[in-house]
């Protein structure tokens, strides 16, 4: 590309952006903007309002907690689930707002779809014949009871501690080709291995006999 036609490239660009520029319209009431006015909206009126913060639970009485939280659990139960009746808040509180799959502290004052707020987890999940009771609840932020979803416990546990690798205690397992490396910590064919051995040993090995 010449330098000519970069600058041809770059003024036409420049006036292409000063056109869209002039052209905005108010993302509220579709005016046209001022060139001069900076915001995307050409009044306060046009701003859109925040949307309430609606914290998990804290807002809503008891009987509306516990009746909230018994059907959407029932959505996930299998037959012949158990139920009781669960004040959720009551769950969390007694956790000192503390998630108990992460150890991680839960805020009190955000929104119920944040990814940090507080839920209430089944440590056996309904979907794998676990009961809606008390004893089977634990507090956990949204995001860590979305990632459990319906895993097992013991499949939680396995996958959270890995098993630690095999101990050898300085011993190498023996080669697939049959030769014998256990307590040598070297392979069958070690050159330092063949400068130990006999002068009668490494004669058959000689390539020049």
């Amino acid at each position: 590309m010449t330098v000519p036609f970069l600058q041809r490239l770059n003024r036409h660009l420049a006036d292409t952006a000063q056109i869209a520029w002039c052209e905005r319209r108010c993302e509220g009431c579709g005016a046209t903007l001022d060139p001069s006015f900076l915001d995307d909206y050409c009044r306060e009126s046009c701003r859109p309002t925040e949307k309430p913060v609606v914290p998990a639970f804290v807002t809503r009485t008891p009987a509306a907690r516990i009746h909230s939280f018994r059907l959407t659990s029932a959505a996930r139960a299998l037959p012949g689930t158990y139920f009781e009746d669960v004040d959720p808040l009551a769950v969390i509180e007694a956790a000192g707002w503390r998630c108990e799959l992460c150890g991680g502290e839960i805020p009190k004052h955000v929104d119920r779809y944040d990814p940090q707020a507080a839920s209430v987890d089944h440590h056996l999940p309904l979907a794998l014949g676990g009961h809606h009771v008390r004893s089977n609840m634990r507090a956990a932020h949204r995001r860590c009871n979305i990632s459990k979803n319906a895993t097992h416990p013991d499949d939680l546990i396995c996958r959270e501690q890995p098993s630690p690798p095999a101990e050898t205690d300085g011993f190498r397992l023996p080669a697939e080709g049959g030769g014998d490396t256990v307590g040598s910590g070297r392979g069958p064919t070690d050159r330092s291995d063949l400068a130990q051995r006999s002068p009668g040993t490494t004669e058959a090995t000689d390539p020049n006999r």
